[in-house]
């Protein structure tokens, strides 16, 4: 089976609780206005990779398994691939796995096979992103996103819900500067000024 990888960032402190490797898919068709990570929308770029592959990057050999975070693009659009990689992940020993969803929980228990998918994860951070209800406060970007405990492994005290948004900016050795977390549009602007 393969998935559709925009990328993997290691050890960020951002995207749940704790120390998390996180995985970007590729590919949504959700488009709200204002999301963070455009680049990953388009369903043919990124990588096509092995969920061997993935598991890989994911959970080195050798080494503890990390906590896991699964954003995109939208994982639900790859569902069998997100449900075998889930299963993986746990079968590697994951005990903490947090996904990004666009869609809300309604929508997602109403997917056929989405149950398989929710079974596996912890915490579902789920609708769309609405610029206008942009918070600026931790893992729901906008007013509008729900923080969904599928299990008991994390609390809401836990994932910071009404604190300040923290954001990571990593060097990569290949000179890339990355992004992530959850900055406010002030901060978004910012450095979109840098760029340009």
């Amino acid at each position: 089976m393969n998935v559709q990888v925009a990328g993997v960032l290691y050890g960020s402190t951002v995207n749940g609780p704790g120390r998390r490797n996180v995985l970007h898919l590729q590919g949504c068709t959700l488009g709200c206005r204002g999301c963070f990570n455009p680049g990953t929308h388009d369903a043919a770029a990124g990588r096509r990779q092995t969920l061997d592959e993935v598991v890989g990057a994911l959970v080195p050999k050798g080494s503890e398994a990390p906590a896991i975070t699964i954003s995109g693009g939208e994982p639900f659009q790859q569902l069998p691939a997100l449900v075998a990689l889930l299963r993986r992940l746990r079968e590697c020993g994951v005990d903490s796995i947090v996904v990004f969803s666009g869609y809300a929980m309604e929508e997602l228990q109403a997917m056929p096979g989405s149950g398989a998918a929710l079974a596996e994860i912890d915490v579902l951070i789920a609708g769309r992103y609405v610029a206008t209800e942009a918070t600026g406060l931790g893992l729901c970007a906008s007013a509008n996103q729900r923080a969904h405990l599928l299990t008991h492994r994390h609390t809401l005290e836990e994932l910071q819900l009404g604190e300040s948004a923290a954001v990571e900016i990593t060097i990569l050795p290949d000179g890339n500067v990355v992004m992530s977390g959850f900055p406010s549009p002030a901060i978004r602007r910012a450095i979109a000024a840098l760029d340009s």
